[in-house]
């Protein structure tokens, strides 16, 4: 019970000095630095106390980037990079969210992906940047919500492409080639 109630304050404060940070960065239009992301992902994400924790900075990472100056394009595409280096396995349904919502906002940026809402989008540009991890995520999760969650997102993918008829040709056969190769990982482990 102690144990619980230790770990309850702690959320509570961490939970406080996130919407401190978001004051922050918010009213004074700041800018985190990498080493400054790398604070928050290291000590809450890659060494958190428990999946809330985790889950926590996955949920502020999606506020920072749509609401605030807080992370800019290079250090959304770094924290990216970061979240498709986490255990596909151990991956909980916000922290998914937060890896397709970066996948997502990536590749608009780029101009590879057209997006009217969240079930309704247009690939318009291959590869797209960051599949592999969705790959892992619909391949190794043992969440069966995270899986199904990928699976789906990929499927719209591929119904997505809005490339010429060759180019969506050669297109299909590298996904279905992937497709056998995750699949192929995956069995081995």
């Amino acid at each position: 019970e102690a144990v619980r109630a230790a770990l309850a304050e702690h959320m509570e404060q961490l939970e406080h000095r996130i919407d401190f940070l978001n004051l922050c960065v918010v009213n004074a239009s700041l800018t985190l630095t990498q080493a400054q992301l790398d604070v928050l992902w290291n000590r809450c994400v890659v060494h958190g106390a428990d999946a809330g924790e985790r889950d926590l900075i996955f949920r502020w990472v999606e506020q920072a980037r749509t609401n605030s100056p807080a992370i800019d394009a290079e250090s959304t595409r770094y924290l990216f990079a970061r979240a498709a280096e986490l255990p596909a396995e151990t991956l909980s349904p916000t922290g998914y969210a937060c890896i397709e919502y970066l996948f997502r906002w990536i590749n608009w940026r780029e101009q590879r992906f057209a997006q009217k809402d969240h079930s309704h989008v247009s690939v318009l540009e291959v590869p797209l940047y960051g599949i592999s991890a969705l790959w892992a995520a619909a391949l190794r999760a043992r969440d069966e919500a995270v899986g199904l969650r990928a699976v789906r997102f990929l499927v719209l993918l591929h119904h997505s492409l809005r490339l010429s008829p060759a180019r969506a040709q050669q297109q299909q056969r590298e996904l279905v080639g992937e497709c056998m190769s995750a699949l192929d990982a995956a069995a081995g482990r």
